[in-house]
């Protein structure tokens, strides 16, 4: 995997407090617990945290074992298995991030959020010589259908939206089905997508989550 670097400065839209946080931190330095661009400043937060007498209250045992039934019909890899050990330690501390289970995984802020956390939780864990455990909390309790039911294709240089036709309400979708395998929406969303070396696999993810609710197909 390649990291490529980006100015800050030339992402653009948001609101003025979004772009301050990227551009001018330090006068918003005052409202956060640390400065997300300085590692000891991060580690220095997390001593603090570690301390705490609070940490004691919490059951990790319990924990690991409510996130590993989660994660157990997923096959999850060894990597994720090792972390579930290191829940499990009072000494652990974690990176947690999180976002709504949009369709087909959602916008790449979700993936950046998810890589971030992994590489944040191992930074300090080598820092803190501590146990860090990066994790990612699935928003299926949201109610707002519209937000997650969008689906974005680069074409000839263009975004092509796509949803599928259901009713929104304030049901959790968590509790909401995507269309059946049967329903012809999923082979409108398959023809929007290009060839290339990866389409038969992400065809292959996308109808997998046939019938399954938006919280499961998104894990």
């Amino acid at each position: 995997m390649r990291y490529l670097g980006f100015e800050q400065q030339k992402l653009g839209g948001g609101n003025e407090l979004g772009q301050r946080y990227l551009t001018d931190f330090p006068r918003l330095e005052p409202f956060y617990a640390a400065d997300y661009r300085s590692a000891q400043s991060l580690a220095s937060h997390a001593i603090k945290l570690h301390g705490r007498t609070w940490r004691s209250r919490f059951d990790r045992a319990l924990t690991a074992e409510l996130v590993s039934a989660y994660l157990e019909p997923f096959n999850p890899p060894p990597a994720a298995q090792a972390s579930l050990k290191k829940l499990a330690d009072r000494q652990s501390l974690c990176v947690l991030t999180g976002q709504q289970a949009g369709l087909g995984g959602g916008p790449l802020l979700t993936l950046y959020k998810a890589v971030t956390a992994v590489r944040l939780a191992a930074e300090m864990e080598a820092a803190l010589a501590l146990p860090v455990v990066p994790l990612f909390w699935v928003a299926s309790d949201d109610s707002d259908v519209e937000e997650v039911n969008r689906f974005r294709v680069l074409q000839e240089g263009r975004l092509t939206k796509f949803r599928f036709s259901m009713a929104a309400g304030k049901t959790p979708v968590r509790d909401l089905a995507l269309p059946p395998p049967s329903d012809a929406q999923w082979a409108r969303l398959l023809a929007l997508l290009s060839e290339g070396p990866k389409t038969a696999e992400a065809k292959e993810l996308l109808t997998s989550a046939a019938g399954l609710d938006f919280g499961t197909a998104f894990s």
